[in-house]
Parts: structure tokens; sequence; C-alpha cells
């Protein structure tokens, strides 16, 4: 009987010692580590970050290793790089899972095939390095994250994508980006100078338009868009300063002031040794008659 009760209480004891384990296995949640960004994206934290979350047009710090299909081998990474986050360099999942993610953070996020056509690089792929409706992930780790150095009305930086040294050019969100975009804008633009130039005047009037044109005409115009009084005005004083060195020039010209290089010149007393020996060979001529 004591064997009984002395096994009984070493099960007790056990059970006492297991069971908190075993709750303190279950305690973290699932949801702490993993969520779901939007349908058929997931994000899974391996390391919580902290403030808010990034924010469309900032710039974010980051290292990342972009897989394909389950791979070991990275497509694309990078141990430090500079982003513009909704800029339109990288896929819309790319952006998505950045303005998630808060300093700090470090993540692997999943894009599902089914959505590669949304988020990924969809059914066409990359030629050579990633396939046809390819599923993806990526690590990131974010490091920092500032506003852009030239912030516009929107809110938006004058600042773009980043290049390949991690420079930041301008961002202007109407930028056509797309092939069909681009197609779009130069054709609007090549009708729009067929206007411009079915409206150009012609002849005399066109040359003065074209003459309006001329950078130095606007030295003295004021921001504020009041007309400068006439002697600050280059559309009149220019001409006139133009017509007075004609002018002046032609008058030396034509006085003699200018002369071609290496004509003879005459003087007085070229004049009286002509006529000296004009008179002497008269004299010879009337002495031998």
């Amino acid at each position: 009987m004591k064997s009984i009760y002395t096994l009984m209480a070493i099960l007790c004891q056990s059970h006492a010692f297991v069971t908190p384990s075993s709750s303190t296995t279950s305690r973290p949640s699932l949801s702490l580590q993993a969520a779901t960004i939007t349908e058929g994206i997931t994000k899974e934290i391996k390391k919580q970050g902290n403030g808010e979350p990034i924010r469309f047009g900032q710039v974010a710090t980051v290292s990342y290793k972009c897989y394909t299909n389950d791979s070991s081998q990275p497509f694309s990474q990078s141990p430090k790089q500079k982003m513009v986050v909704g800029d339109g360099v990288m896929i819309d999942g790319w952006d998505k899972a950045l303005m998630s993610m808060t300093v700090g953070e470090s993540a692997s996020i999943e894009i599902a095939s089914e959505v590669s056509d949304l988020y990924g690089y969809g059914s066409d792929g990359v030629k050579g390095f990633i396939e046809g409706n390819a599923k993806l992930r990526f690590d990131i780790d974010v490091f920092e994250v500032e506003e852009q150095k030239s912030m516009g009305v929107s809110g938006l930086a004058g600042v773009t994508g980043m290049t390949g040294s991690g420079d930041l050019g301008a961002l202007d969100p109407s930028k056509p980006r797309t092939p069909e975009a681009i197609a779009a804008a130069y054709k609007a633009r090549q009708t729009q100078m067929a206007l411009d130039k079915a409206e150009e005047k012609e002849g005399l009037e066109g040359w003065i338009e074209k003459a309006k044109s001329f950078y130095f005409f606007g030295f003295f115009e004021g921001e504020t868009g009041e007309q400068a009084p006439w002697i600050l005005r280059p559309s009149i004083t220019f001409p006139i300063a133009f017509a007075v060195v004609g002018a002046g020039f032609y008058a030396t010209f034509a006085l003699g002031g200018i002369s071609e290089r290496g004509a003879q010149v005459k003087d007085e007393l070229d004049d009286i040794v002509l006529t000296f020996n004009l008179v002497k060979q008269a004299v010879v001529v009337a002495l031998n008659m």
C-alpha cells in the first residue's frame, strides 16, 4: 500500500512539472508571429519592430533576399539598400510588404503564385531569372526609415526610384512607368508638338514671336508679371542698341576710319610727289620739241 501512495505522489509531481511546461510552450500566439497582409500575401515576423508602419513615399533602408518557388538560392539580394516605398520600381507585392513593416522588424513575406499577376511578376515572369506565376519569398530587415529630402505639397518627395548605387532620383507619381503608359505619353507628346507646329506663325510675325522667346529678353521680367519701364525692356533697348552700333560702324567706315588691311594709303606728300613728276615730264617734253 505504501508503494502505491509513493507511486501516486511521483505521478502527481510529474504532472505538476509537465503541465506548466506545456502551458509555457503554447503561450506564444501564432497570430503574433504570422499575419496576412492581403489575400495571397502572408508575413512571418521573425523580430518585432517598433513605431508606425512605413508609409508610401518614405525612404526605407533595408537588407533583403528574394527567392522563388522555395529555392535556396536568392535571385536578388542586398546587405543594405535604400528604397523609396511605392515609387513603382519594385513589384506591388514588395511595396505592400514594406508598408506592413516597422523600423527594426525582420520578416519573411510570401506571395502566392495565384496572385502573381497582381503582386508578383505575372505569367510572363522575368526571362532567364523568374518563371511565370512564380511563388515569391522576401526576407527583409528594416534598418531605418526617413522622410524624403524634398517634400511636395501632397507630402510626397521630389525624388524617385533608386539606382544601383542607392542614389535617389526624382519621384513623380504621374510619370508613366508601364510600356503602355509610356507609349500613350509619347503619342500625346507627338500630337501636341504637331499642334504647336501648326500654330506657329510664319514670316516677320513668326520671327518676332521667336525673338521674344530668346532667353535674354527675360532678364528684367518681374516675378509678379508687372511690366518694367521701357528703358529696362530688352525688346526695346536691344534693337535700339543694335541700330546705334550699326550706324556708328557705317559712319566710321564711310569717313575712312576703317580701311582694308594691306591696301595702299595715300597722303599729302604722295600728292606733291606725283604733281612734281607730272610737271617735270611736261618740261622735258617742251624742251625736246
